[in-house]
This record gives structure tokens, C-alpha cells and sequence, in this order.
């Protein structure tokens, strides 16, 4: 077997790039025999000690190649490039594909500490039986409306009321039972409740019918029929259980993207595209480091010759076309569930889809790069990103926009972390008064297991010279680690421009107590909310209260919905008399619940011999007849 001449990993013969680096494999990849023999002669002895850490350091280079996230960061880098080859020992082109992956794994890693259990119980979902139990009440206050008899009602009735939510679901047998109630003062004052299964469909309200109201799928274009009979859509309902799981990419799938994207970045950006200056002096809040410079810089014709490459790549890529039409046959089937629509011709499809692509690629011979498109990386030690700095400009049909896309990672005073990112986008013309410019900057400080974050987003629009600017802030407290934490958030919006004035007066709070327990199986979470809206003649506040718990289970219990069953009807099998008196005792129930809350004034109706009449009715008919 052949090693990669890059990286030593194993190659087939007939690959055209390594799997594990991406390099090029060509006539000098040696065979594994060859390999041994030529490091064990140049090679010195070393303690074995540093002989392992070489290794390990040597898998872990090796091993972030094999990872889809690194193609998704350099599609965000230059739009369209994908991972290329990491050397051990690296070049200034090397350490800047490096270093962008370096800074991704370490957000995902900083990501996966805050709410990594989290997502893998959610994940234990998506496998095991599951039940969520849910409860959220609310309140609000008006100062213009204190002491209207209305209001003061309404208030009554909103601060004693809560609505509750009960799931039960069991992805393995495709069955969910969902029960919803409204509570007043503690009391059901109505509830429903619904059951799914791959077969059936019931809907039930106790109030107003004491049975759980039934179909099979396979019934629906009877059941359709008894109340329209010309219909003539499906005979058979189909409902959606589309999950972001089922687009995901396969391990062959993601495989190939890498072997034959990489391939296309390592040719396309050359080694002199890229510089390397050491000891570059960096200053943030009084604190300076020595960092190295790494800067990707494309001409015009670079740029251009760049981007039709990877359009046609995209074009030839059959593979690829069939990857993505499978995943649009998933959506499609999903959305027909919904809506009636036409066949899905894969054919067609790819057709569209290669026609697109070349639509693209003439489209863009109508744009240019005039500035081409630089990009600098300031790379700490560790190969982490601490400060990137992007430009290009796109020209078309005489016009020009100028883009800037700069980053921050900074440490600071050994417990901090300044986080910033900024877009901003300018027309050529200087001084012509128009820009827009969006920001993000995060100060986090780190103790132990808390965590503070000052976080602001701004939104900055300049028209003619005159500045617009909306800011919002939150102020964040992290205690405790994954699992089990502790949240207070406090949040703002601030504004000089007349244009958001009415925003200004936007802040609240959310506190958040979250406990997952992996081994025990289940998350909890309460949430407060509170909204103040500081209006200069009417404020108004809002209170919200969530608090929810999910476990896993080994056995779930769901209703029986069989023709044998004592709490189960089926609509299409029912007889007319026996519709008959599901709809009158369905219709009584809506009038008992509407007298009972007030919903239908008492002078619209009056009761004798267990039913209800119009008041006006002298015909001796009930009220719904």
C-alpha cells in the first residue's frame, strides 16, 4: 500500500488525493516499506517520550482534516473554497488554513461547554421514548388602564390562569399523544388532546365529547366525502416526519465532498498567494503581544479565475448533483404531505440545477473585482486567530461596493475574552455619506465554573451623512457548568435617531434556572421573563413564567383508538344517527362553556327541559337548530 507523501497516511492506488491531508497523489508517493526504511535513516535518536508526543501531535494534525466543519469555515472564508492539506511542517499557506480551523474548533468547543448536554439529550429524543410536561402563565400591567372595571377584570382572570402542555412521544413506534389545558384558579377550565400515530389520527375535547373522535389514514377520502361529497383529493393521508437528521450527510458522502473540493482548493491557491511576517506587534486595551501575520491576497483575475473553477467543479460534479437532489426529494415528498403538488422529476431537477450554475457563471462576467480580495490573519501561538482583517470590492454596471469583514478573539488580563466581528458595506465614491455597518463585540470574563458576558449588537446606517444608529445590550451571568446552570440576563435598546425613539424605551430581564441530567435521564428548565416597554405616555409591563421538564422513558401508555374500544368512535364508520348525536352533544358542550364564561350574554338565551333556546325563539327549536 502507498503512504501519502504529505501527511504518511495510507492511500489507495486508484485515489487521486489523500483522504486524510487532501494533498495531490502523484508518481512520489512512496509504498509503507519505503517509508519506514527512509525515516529510520534519517531520523536521530530521541527519548521515547518526545518520540510519542511527536506522533500524537502528528494524529491530531492529521485527524481535523477528516472533519465536514473545516469545509463549512473556508466556504465562509472566500466563498467557495473548501480545506486544503495541513503539513507538520507548515507553510505561511498551510498555517492559514490551519489556523481558521483552529478557531472554529475552539467556538464549537467553547459552544459544546455551554450546552453540550443539553444537545445530546436532545438527541436521546430523537432515539428513545420521551415525555414533556410544560406549564406557562403570564401577566401584564397598563398605567392608562389602572381602575377600568374591564381591565381590572381581565387582570383578575389572566393572573389566576395557566395553560399546561403534556408530549409523549416514542420515535421508535412513530406515535405522539399531545394533551393541552387551559387552567383557571387551579381548575381545568377546558382541555384537548390529540393522537398520532404512522396509521390514525384523533382529536378529543372532553367538554365537549367524552370519546376520542377517530380515522385511519387510509379512511381520509371517505371521511371527506361525508362532508363534501364531490371531493376528490387523496384517499389517504400522509403526514410529514421530516427531521434535520434525515438531510444530513453520510460519512462516504462527506468523503467525497472533501476528496474532490480540496483537491480544487490546493490547486487554485498557490503558495505565492500567501505571506508570512513574524513578530507583529498587536495592542489591545493596554496589553501588547508578538504575533505572526499571514496574509491571503488574490488580484482581480485571480479572484475571477478562482470563482469559474469552482462553478464549473460544481457543473461536472454529477455525484454532488445527485447528493443534493436526493435531499430536495426528502423536502419535496415532505411538502406534499402538506399540499397537493406534481411529481418530482429528478431529471428535471438536475437540469435546472446545472442550468443555474451556468447561469451563474455568466453572470458573474458581468462583475469584477476591482481591489481583488486580501485577506490578514494575526495568529497567536497556539495557531488561534486573534485578529482578521478582510477586504474586496464588487463592481457592476458602473457601480461599486466596497466590503470589509473584520474579527477579534483577544485574551486579556488572563480571565478575559474580548469577541468581536464586523460587516461593513460602502460605495466607492469617498465621502459620499452612505454605509452600513453591523457589529457584534462580546466581553467575557471566565472564574472558575461563572461566566459574565457584556454582549451589544449595533446597527449603524449612515444616508447622506447623517448617522442612524440602534444598539442593543445584555448583560449576562453564567453559574454553574454544562448541565446544571444558573442564567440571569438583562437586555436594552438604546438609540440617539428620532427613527428609533420609540425603541429606546425596550429593556428587560430573563432568568433561567436549567438542570440535565444525562445519567438520570431528564431536563428541566424555568424561565422567567419580565418586558418593560417605557412609552412616554402609556408604558406597559409584561411578565412571562415557562417552566418545563422532559424524561426519557422506557414504556409510554397511549389511548386505544380500536372499534372494540369504550373511549374511541371512528367518524367514518359511525352511523348518521350516531353523527347525528355526536354533533348536537359537541354543539351544547361549545354553549355550556361559552354561558359559563361569559362568552354569550345571559339575555341571548334561556334554558328549559335540558336545552337551550334563543330568547326570542317561539318556534319550540333548540338553539342550534
Amino acid at each position: 500500500m502507498k503512504l501519502c507523501k504529505s501527511c504518511k497516511a495510507p492511500i489507495d492506488d486508484h485515489v487521486k488525493f489523500c483522504k486524510s491531508c487532501g494533498a495531490p497523489v502523484s508518481e512520489e508517493n512512496i509504498t509503507e516499506q519505503q517509508s519506514s526504511a527512509a525515516l529510520e535513516s534519517q531520523s536521530h535518536p530521541q527519548p521515547e517520550q518526545h518520540s510519542q508526543q511527536a506522533e500524537s501531535k502528528k494524529t491530531k494534525i492529521i485527524a481535523f482534516m477528516k472533519k465536514p466543519i473545516f469545509i463549512i469555515g473556508l466556504l465562509l472564508l472566500i466563498g467557495g473554497g473548501v480545506t486544503a492539506a495541513i503539513l507538520l511542517n507548515k507553510s505561511p499557506k498551510e498555517l492559514y488554513l490551519l489556523s481558521e480551523y483552529n478557531s472554529i474548533k475552539e467556538s464549537m468547543a467553547g459552544f459544546e461547554d455551554t450546552y453540550g448536554d443539553a444537545l445530546k439529550f436532545q438527541e436521546q429524543t430523537l432515539e428513545k421514548p420521551s415525555q414533556t410536561e410544560f406549564k406557562v402563565s403570564g401577566g401584564f400591567t397598563q398605567e392608562s388602564a389602572v381602575g377600568d372595571p374591564d381591565y381590572d377584570m381581565f387582570q383578575e382572570l389572566l393572573s389566576s390562569s395557566s395553560i399546561e402542555a403534556k408530549v409523549q412521544q416514542d420515535p421508535t413506534k412513530e406515535q405522539a399523544h399531545y394533551e393541552l389545558a387551559l387552567n383557571i384558579e387551579n381548575e381545568k377550565a377546558i382541555d384537548a388532546e390529540l393522537y398520532q400515530s404512522k396509521n390514525q389520527l384523533g382529536f378529543k375535547v372532553p367538554a365537549l365529547y367524552d370519546k376520542f373522535l377517530y380515522f385511519n389514514h387510509d379512511q381520509f377520502g371517505k371521511l371527506m366525502r361525508k362532508m363534501d361529497p364531490y371531493y376528490t383529493g387523496p384517499e389517504k393521508l400522509e403526514l410529514s416526519n421530516l427531521e434535520l437528521r434525515d438531510l444530513k450527510l453520510t460519512e462516504e458522502e462527506s468523503e467525497y465532498l472533501s476528496d474532490r473540493y480540496t483537491g480544487y482548493v490546493l490547486d487554485a491557491l498557490k503558495d505565492e498567494n500567501f505571506e508570512l511576517k513574524k513578530d507583529v506587534n498587536f495592542e489591545f486595551k493596554g496589553e501588547e503581544m508578538k504575533l505572526r501575520s499571514v496574509t491571503l491576497s488574490l488580484d482581480e483575475k485571480e479572484v475571477k479565475a478562482f470563482l469559474n473553477g469552482f462553478i464549473d467543479q460544481l457543473i461536472k460534479d454529477d455525484k454532488l448533483h445527485n447528493i443534493l437532489i436526493k435531499r430536495l426529494e426528502i423536502v419535496a415528498d415532505a411538502a406534499s404531505v402538506a399540499e397537493e403538488t406534481e411529481p418530482f422529476d429528478k431529471k428535471e431537477m438536475k437540469e435546472e440545477m446545472v442550468d443555474s450554475l451556468k447561469e451563474m457563471k455568466e453572470d458573474l462576467d458581468e462583475i469584477s473585482f476591482p481591489d481583488g480580495f486580501k485577506s490578514t490573519l494575526l495568529i497567536d501561538k497556539d495557531e488561534q486567530i486573534v485578529d482578521r482583517d478582510t477586504k474586496f470590492a464588487v463592481a457592476m454596471d458602473g457601480e461599486q461596493a466596497n466590503a470589509a469583514f473584520t474579527t477579534k478573539n483577544v485574551p486579556y488580563q488572563d480571565d478575559k475574552e474580548w469577541n468581536e466581528w464586523k460587516i461593513e458595506v460602502s460605495p466607492k465614491e469617498e465621502g459620499s455619506g452612505n454605509k452600513l455597518a453591523l457589529q457584534y463585540t462580546n466581553d467575557v470574563q471566565k472564574q472558575k465554573e461563572d461566566r459574565t458576558e457584556d454582549m451589544q449588537v449595533k446597527v449603524m446606517l449612515e444616508e447622506y451623512g447623517e448617522p442612524e444608529e440602534l444598539l442593543f445590550k445584555m448583560n449576562s451571568v453564567f453559574k454553574g457548568v454544562d448541565g446544571k446552570q444558573e442564567i440571569n440576563r438583562e437586555f436594552g435598546l438604546e438609540s440617539d435617531s428620532p427613527e428609533y425613539v420609540d425603541l429606546t424605551g425596550f429593556k428587560g430581564e430573563i432568568k433561567q434556572v436549567s438542570d440535565v441530567n444525562l445519567k438520570k435521564e431528564y431536563s428541566e428548565d424555568k424561565i422567567t421573563v419580565m418586558l418593560d416597554i417605557k412609552d412616554e405616555y402609556d408604558p406597559v409591563s409584561l411578565s412571562f413564567n415557562l417552566e418545563t421538564k422532559t424524561t426519557l422513558k422506557d414504556n409510554l401508555k397511549f389511548p386505544d383508538l380500536t372499534a372494540d374500544s369504550n373511549t374511541s368512535m371512528n367518524v367514518v364508520e359511525a352511523s348518521e344517527d350516531e353523527l347525528a348525536t355526536i354533533i348536537e352533544e359537541i354543539s351544547m358542550g361549545i354553549f355550556e362553556l361559552g354561558t359559563q364564561y361569559g362568552l354569550i350574554p345571559e339575555q341571548d338565551y334561556y334554558y328549559e327541559d335540558d336545552m337551550y333556546y334563543e330568547a326570542d325563539d317561539t318556534s319550540g327549536y333548540d338553539y342550534f337548530d
